[in-house]
């Protein structure tokens, strides 16, 4: 009954409340075209950095190198992988989403892209967060500093884990797509709601705001 109701909403009732932007740029075409056009234009780059870690870090700042390259990988690994094999399109304020990559052209199910997705950008993040430690720990009498080296591999770890298993409830215990795609729709917002895309989680105060905010844009 959901999707019979979703569908009929979706082809008789949307089209009339809220009209899809033409333009390329706001198409899955563009969406995916210039993102993989932005990766291949910084590949050089980061290629050149990777070199300039390698061979041309300085000797005061070999204690740090480690960390320079580790994070220079992440964001090479990172910005391949959403541009080409993810390249998610997310619903803002709303937690939804599709991808267009190559992933999807695999049949790679929606919601195990978005939390690769998800977490790449964590990991990423905690790469960086491993360089300012590194550099902090070098501070002469700083008393947060991690001399020993199990220690930071747990640190470390530890940080991984837990990012992994934040997410992990929300995705393994999604809402009813069908039900939460119609209450969506209904904030004139969400475009592509037979493509695949894929509801995290259910915030009801952002689906009242967004229609109030329909209900003022008619008005």
């Amino acid at each position: 009954m959901p999707e019979d109701y979703l569908t009929n909403y979706y082809t008789t009732v949307y089209p009339t409340v809220c009209l899809p932007d033409p333009r390329y740029l706001a198409s899955k075409e563009g969406l995916t075209f210039w993102c993989r056009i932005i990766a291949l234009s910084s590949l050089p780059i980061q290629i050149l950095t990777t070199y300039c870690i390698l061979k041309k870090t300085p000797e005061s700042m070999k204690p740090v190198k480690s960390s320079l390259l580790n994070l220079n990988i992440w964001c090479i690994l990172t910005g391949f992988l959403l541009a080409f094999v993810l390249t998610p399109y997310s619903f803002i304020p709303f937690y939804a989403g599709f991808c267009t990559g190559l992933a999807t052209l695999i049949g790679v199910p929606m919601g195990i892209q978005l939390y690769l997705n998800f977490e790449l950008t964590i990991v990423f993040l905690i790469s960086i967060t491993i360089l300012f430690e590194n550099r902090s720990s070098l501070i002469t009498c700083n008393i947060f500093a991690i001399q020993k080296s199990w220690k930071r591999k747990f640190w470390v770890a530890y940080n991984i884990f837990i990012s992994l298993a934040v997410l992990a409830p929300v995705f393994l215990n999604p809402p009813d797509q069908k039900i939460s795609k119609l209450a969506i729709l209904k904030t004139e917002v969400f475009y592509w709601a037979k493509d695949g895309t894929f509801i995290c989680a259910m915030d009801y105060y952002l689906i009242k705001y967004g229609l109030r905010r329909a209900v003022r844009t008619k008005e």
